[in-house]
């Protein structure tokens, strides 16, 4: 079991703010509860069957996680990432996952591949991965997808960043390395000068297959080392 997730008691008495129960997923049929942030969650053991991490949290001998006041205590998740984590379990509509924000997704991506939710982990992974080019949230899926070693989502946004009409703004420069800076910069301005009506611009198929290539390498060479 990894080693930032720990299971301790937690004692309410001690708390200065009571936690709360979530109003949806504060299940009165649970059999397992968890304190993420201030707010008490009460679903199934069920969850054991999909993630070696949660067999083996319900596999010790403890009393933790059997009321309110002794939950499992989950370190250092928010109740809005287990929230959105419990989204994917337990969809408002049956057969029909619940529409979210990207970084609703982006809690949920990380935390399946904490707990090892192999099945949520790629559900997140193609909502996260419709990159368009003037997606606001480019530069988070570059962060995001390098993170979690996805390397083909990883060069495709790199692409696309490489690609779009407008620079790269402050707040995206901060979700990035000084590396990757400078490789989309480069690569931007080999692609602007490439472009019709452009000095440099390919006129034959071939030049035009090279230029591609180049960019496709240049942002292989971005992707993260395994």
């Amino acid at each position: 079991m990894p080693k930032d997730i720990e299971m301790h008691r937690h004692s309410i008495a001690a708390s200065s703010k009571s936690p709360k129960r979530h109003a949806r997923f504060y299940l009165n049929d649970g059999n397992v509860v968890f304190l993420a942030g201030n707010v008490l969650f009460n679903v199934h053991k069920f969850l054991r069957q999909e993630s070696p991490v949660f067999a083996d949290m319900f596999s010790l001998q403890s009393d933790e996680g059997t009321s309110d006041e002794k939950p499992i205590l989950l370190e250092g998740t928010t109740y809005f990432q287990f929230e959105s984590f419990l989204s994917c379990i337990y969809p408002s509509r049956i057969w029909k996952l619940d529409g979210m924000p990207f970084e609703s997704w982006a809690s949920v991506l990380q935390f399946s591949a904490k707990w090892q939710f192999d099945a949520i982990r790629d559900i997140a992974t193609e909502h996260l991965r419709d990159v368009r080019t003037d997606a606001p949230t480019l530069a988070r899926q570059i962060a995001l997808a390098k993170t979690q070693r996805l390397d083909s989502w990883y060069q495709e946004a790199c692409l696309k960043m490489c690609e779009r009409g407008l620079p790269l703004t402050e707040e995206e420069a901060e979700l990035l390395d000084k590396k990757e800076i400078v490789w989309i910069s480069t690569i931007r301005q080999f692609v602007r000068a490439s472009r019709p009506g452009t000095r440099g611009y390919p006129e034959d198929q071939y030049a035009a297959r090279h230029t591609l290539d180049h960019m496709h390498r240049a942002a292989k060479s971005l992707a993260p080392a395994p």
